[in-house]
């Protein structure tokens, strides 16, 4: 199963956390990286964490940038 299917399974409650992690680990990842002075990658904090975006395909990546209206940026 892929990731996405794994994180569906979890979110439904049927998934394996072990088998998620393994997924996880497998898992190519887009990570944007922040502009500015600090740079790093790109994160924001929810609740109280910070949550570093990341991103299973091009065209998921695409539809972060556009909703922030990024579209002239290099990702």
């Amino acid at each position: 199963m892929e990731l996405t299917a794994e994180i569906a399974a979890t979110r439904d409650g049927s998934g394996d956390p072990a088998r998620l992690l393994g997924e996880f680990r497998r898992a190519v990842l887009l990570v944007p990286l922040a502009d500015g002075p600090d740079g790093g990658l790109m994160s924001a904090a929810s609740g109280g964490i910070r949550w570093i975006y990341a991103f299973t395909d091009e065209e998921a990546l695409a539809r972060f940038a556009g909703a922030r209206g990024e579209f002239a940026r290099e990702w």
